[in-house]
């Protein structure tokens, strides 16, 4: 069965990580859904003037700038296992408390292996929740299944496997047909829509696409 991603849903929760964050307006857009700040994402938002609603993590950069106090009033959910970042922990408290729908920023920015490790966590969440990315106006879904989704004509479509995949396309302008996309051999980064919605068929692995983004909007499956 072919999984109909259409952008008309709502978000549950947004979950910020401490690298590039967009400018104070674009939290503005979701009033009413909880921001949750892995640990140092909170002095980030701070920054901006946006206050978290929840703090999620073992609490050692707030710590190490005495900035703990100050958070106080934010609700900290202290988690010391070593053996989890703080993203992980912060999306094991949404999937706790049954959030199911993640918008996720600040993935990428500072040091470049925590970029790569974020994209690893992202990804095996993606297993059991519903994450989006949100980066420089367009949005990250991992994809596991046969998958149609809303496009604009001739917008650009990046497709990023998950180490290896065997994929077929519909409706983009350079197709795949049983073929695999290799990190480090073949990626398929700037491809474009044809017409008002593509179809990705996952014959093996798993992918990382990039659209445009559809802010407030959360892809909605059917």
């Amino acid at each position: 069965m072919m999984n109909i991603l259409e952008f008309s849903d709502r978000f549950d929760a947004i979950v910020v990580l401490k690298a590039d964050l967009p400018e104070k307006r674009f939290f503005e857009k979701f009033q009413g859904i909880p921001v949750f700040a892995a640990d140092g994402a909170a002095l980030k938002l701070d920054a901006i003037g946006v206050i978290p609603d929840k703090i999620v993590g073992d609490m050692d950069s707030l710590r190490e700038g005495n900035f703990d106090n100050k958070f106080q009033d934010h609700k900290l959910v202290y988690d010391p296992d070593q053996n989890s970042n703080d993203f992980e922990k912060t999306l094991k408290y949404c999937e706790l408390n049954e959030l199911n729908k993640i918008l996720v920023v600040g993935i990428h920015g500072g040091e470049y292996e925590h970029s790569i490790n974020n994209w690893s966590v992202f990804t095996k969440f993606s297993r059991k929740l519903e994450l989006v990315i949100y980066d420089e106006r367009r949005y990250g879904i991992s994809i596991f299944d046969d998958t149609r989704i809303e496009t604009s004509e001739n917008e650009i479509i990046s497709i990023i496997p998950n180490g290896r995949a065997e994929l077929s396309t519909k409706n983009l302008r350079w197709e795949l047909i049983n073929e695999y996309l290799t990190l480090g051999e073949r990626e398929g980064a700037r491809n474009r829509a044809l017409e008002n919605h593509i179809e990705i068929f996952v014959h093996f692995g798993s992918i990382l696409l990039f659209i445009d983004a559809r802010l407030p909007y959360a892809p909605k499956k059917k």
